[in-house]
Parts: C-alpha cells; structure tokens; sequence
C-alpha cells in the first residue's frame, strides 16, 4: 500500500502538538478521524508510530518525522508549479531565416526572450528567402529573417511581403572572398566595378546572390560554378580551390577577405512578421533593434565596432603606438622593454627604421637627461664631438648584444625600436644596457 499523505500530515501535526484533539482542531478533523489516521498509517507500516501516554513519537516514529517534514515540502511545491502551468498558458517562438541571415546579434536576442519567457518553447528554420516570408504568411513560423545587399538604410525588396509588417533587423558591411596569391589580396578595399569580369560563384544562399551585386554595379559576373547549398564553409573551400569570387557580411568572412569600400553597400536583416504580433516575437524585435542602433552608433567608417580592449600585437608585425608619457616618466628606463626583442624594428607611423621625431615640438634630450651612474645600471658616456651637434635632435641609444636600442619618442610617445649596430654611427651611445 503506498504512503498517504494525508496520513503523513496527520502524523506530524499529533507528533508536533503532542495531543490528537489539538491536531485535530488544527487540521479540521474529528478526533476519531486523527485516530484513525494514525492507526491506518502504524499499520501500514507494522510498528507502532506514537506513544499514546504521554502522546510521543516512538524511536520509528522519530525516524519517519525526519522523512516527512521533507516529502510534505516537496509534495506541496509540486502542487504549485502544477497550478501555476495551468494558469500559464505556452509560448511559441518559431523563427525562420536565411543563413547569412541568423547572426550573433539574432542568437544573443533569442536568449533575452528566453530569459524573459523561462517557458517559451523556441524553434530556429533555415529556409530560403521566399520560403521565410511563405512560412510567415502561413503561419509555419511566428518571425522570419531575410538578408540581402543594399545601399544603407534602404529597404529590400519584398514583393511576396504585401499585406506583413516588415522592420530593419540588422546591418553589416560586406567584404570579397579572394583566393590565396590573388592579385588583389591584401588590400585595404576593392571597388565592385572593378571585379564585374572576374569568375565569380552563384551561390544564393550561402553568399550575396549575384543578382544583387548586378543592381549594385552592372555588369556581366559570370559564373564558375553554381553551389547550391547553404553551409559557408564549404563556400570558402570553393573560393580557395579558385572556382570564383564571393562576397560575404563582415562576420562571416574570414580574416583575409578584402572590404568593400565601393559602392556603398552593406548586408541588411529585416524581421517579416504578421500584424499583431505576439509577445515574445515583439521581445525579440526589440531586443533586435537594440542591437542595430549599437551598431549604428559605436561603428566606424567600416562597419565595424572597435573592441573594448587593443589587441595583441600579432607576432612579427608591428605593435600598436603607445600613449604619449608625461613630463614625469621620462628619462625612460635603459632597461630595454619587450618590444626590444621584436623581429622588425618599428619606428612609429609615417618614419622610417632608425628615425625619430621630437616630443610637442621640444627636442629629445631636454626630456631624456641620464641621470648619472648608479649601482648595476647603465654608465653614462660622453657623445662624440661628430654628433654632439645633433643630441637635440636625435634619439638616446644604449648598446647591448649587437644591437642599438633606440628610444624613439614622437606624437605616439615613447617606444623601443631595435636597429643593427653601426646602422646610425653618429647617434651618440649613452649607456649599455647589458648591466641591469
């Protein structure tokens, strides 16, 4: 026989009030009920549960109270999720896209609605572009997201939308997928007009459909292979192995794709849905255009949001320039920097290797005195009568393992550069950075 917990209940209020008429009064019941609880439930279990003078839990019944307290708990929170359910009717959130057009921003939404729906049952549907809007239209999905390439702020073009409510989702720039050695990789932007007669890939729905690039800049695109499925990678294989160009959004291209900088296009998002939309479709728009008016705000000339913190320096290439130091930091340290073991030597934007500038227009050595021997650092030396003349206007040096450490200074502040020995021989040579 299971345990009832209605004899449970009884048991712990007798147990509790020590007294079957006070459990009794407590609970509403007539004392012979309690009674009977009691007695039903001792036999359902075969050892006696209370004492009946004075009234006490037994040693078995001491044990069952540490196990009821518990399941009485849980058997009423049950009770409550079950009728909050009831009362709570579901959420649907079904959302058709196009993939180029189901981005971070699009994930990062869907989980806002989440957080403010816990039972909203969410669904996600890679479809093509005429299929998400069918899909909307019927009802299969509750929000479709569609992507195309167009001039900034204008719209796409919709005609199977008659009759939907149509809202700018999200916006990005484009950048071109070139092949590896490609005449024109690595540089700073390509202009559409200029690659109408390059082999290019039809690829509808993994990259911008030609048509669109045709009415950006007219001209012939002709095709080298028709790919006819969705996944981006496979895209950027076809692109390697040389079968013709692509264009993609920004995120979605890698590192070594060229931006587009001519005409100006940019990778729109629109968000297709019915009049009246329910709740959690219009949490996702907002949360959709929260996300575009970030952009639309911190982006730069490129489309791009700069990141919070300045990257690593890639190894090999060249730091990013300092911020400029205060009277106070200066003379800098002789102890070389990391940036002296850099491969390349780096002389700050628009100078040359070995080159320096002044500091706010005053010349280096009034902000770079030595300031004397000290114990385990660097000795000063006298400057040679041959460049004594240009102290003021060159850099300090220190000599160590072959190599001159130049301290340059400029707008950029202070940095440290390496150049071969013997490179300058009329920059005077402060001090060794050997000893540290």
């Amino acid at each position: 026989m299971a345990m009832d917990p209605h004899l449970l209940r009884t048991f712990t209020a007798v147990a509790r009030l020590g007294s079957f008429s006070a459990a009794a009064r407590e609970l509403g019941y007539t004392q012979s009920a309690v009674s009977q609880h009691i007695a039903a439930l001792e036999a359902d279990l075969g050892v006696d549960l209370l004492g009946r003078r004075p009234v006490a839990p037994t040693e078995a019944g001491a044990r069952l109270l540490d196990h009821a307290g518990p399941l009485l708990t849980r058997l009423a929170a049950a009770r409550a999720d079950v009728a909050r359910v009831a009362r709570t009717p579901g959420v649907r959130l079904a959302v058709g896209a196009t993939v180029l057009a189901f981005t971070a921003a699009t994930s990062r939404a869907i989980a806002s609605v989440r957080a403010a729906l816990p039972r909203a049952e969410v669904s996600v549907r890679l479809l093509g572009r005429t299929e998400v809007v069918r899909a909307v239209a019927e009802g299969d999905v509750d929000l479709g997201l569609v992507d195309g390439a167009v001039a900034p702020t204008d719209p796409l073009h919709l005609p199977e939308a008659e009759g939907l409510a149509v809202r700018a989702a999200g916006e990005e720039p484009l950048a071109v997928l070139l092949p590896p050695g490609h005449p024109l990789a690595g540089r700073p932007g390509l202009a559409l007009p200029d690659l109408t007669d390059a082999l290019w890939l039809d690829a509808p729905a993994a990259a911008v459909p030609l048509p669109d690039l045709r009415a950006a800049a007219p001209g012939g695109y002709p095709a080298g292979l028709r790919y006819e499925g969705a996944d981006t990678r496979i895209l950027r294989h076809l692109v390697e192995a040389g079968h013709g160009l692509a264009v993609l959004p920004v995120p979605a291209a890698p590192p070594s794709a060229v931006p587009l900088t001519a005409p100006r296009l940019v990778h729109r998002v629109e968000a297709v849905l019915r009049p009246s939309p329910p709740d959690a479709v219009t949490l996702l728009l907002a949360a959709l255009s929260d996300a575009l008016t970030h952009r639309r705000t911190w982006a730069g000339q490129d489309g791009r949001i700069p990141p919070t913190s300045p990257p690593h320096p890639p190894r090999g290439g060249r730091p990013p320039p300092l911020p400029t130091p205060s009277r106070s930091s200066w003379p800098p340290s002789p102890r070389p920097s990391r940036r002296a073991a850099h491969p390349r030597t780096w002389a700050g934007p628009g100078r040359r290797d070995g080159e320096a500038d002044h500091v706010r227009g005053e010349p280096v050595q009034r902000l770079a005195r030595p300031a004397g021997p000290r114990q385990g650092g660097p000795q000063p030396l006298q400057p040679s009568p041959a460049s004594a003349s240009r102290v003021s206007t060159r850099p300090w040096v220190w000599q160590a393992d072959g190599q001159r450490l130049v301290a340059l200074s400029g707008r950029a502040g202070a940095v440290w550069a390496g150049a071969p020995a013997g490179a300058a021989p009329d920059v005077p040579v402060v001090g060794s950075a050997a000893a540290r």
